[in-house]
Formats: C-alpha cells, structure tokens, sequence
C-alpha cells in the first residue's frame, strides 16, 4: 500500500483530529478517515454507534 498510500495516525484535519487517514496518491481513487471509538462498558455496541453519529453531527452543524 505505501507506494500509491500516504498513511498518517493522530491528526488534526480542517474538522478536528482523526484517528488514520489512507491518502491514494493518484487523486482518481477515494482517500480513507478512520475514527476509532471504544465502548462504554455500560453500552451496547447500538449505543455507542448511536454516540457517535450524533457527535459527528453536532460537529458538522458547529462547522456551518
């Protein structure tokens, strides 16, 4: 993958940090942002799911 990928970990972006993002290096092809998330003991993995796409959300709406 690295030949065609630029792979960093723990970066701030233009919409707050992320966790991994797979860069292709042709523009043609689609770049990967990965957020990694834990559950909550107290949560089911719906939940948690739930948490997070709210939080995604909410930090679309402040960006506008």
């Amino acid at each position: 993958m690295t030949p065609d990928y630029e792979i960093n970990s723990d970066r701030e972006s233009g919409f707050g940090r992320y966790d991994i993002s797979v860069i292709p290096k042709n523009t043609d092809k689609q770049a990967i942002i990965i957020e990694l998330k834990t559950i909550n003991k107290k949560q089911t993995a719906k939940q948690a799911l739930e948490d997070a796409l709210l939080q995604i959300e909410k930090n679309n709406m402040q960006k506008k």
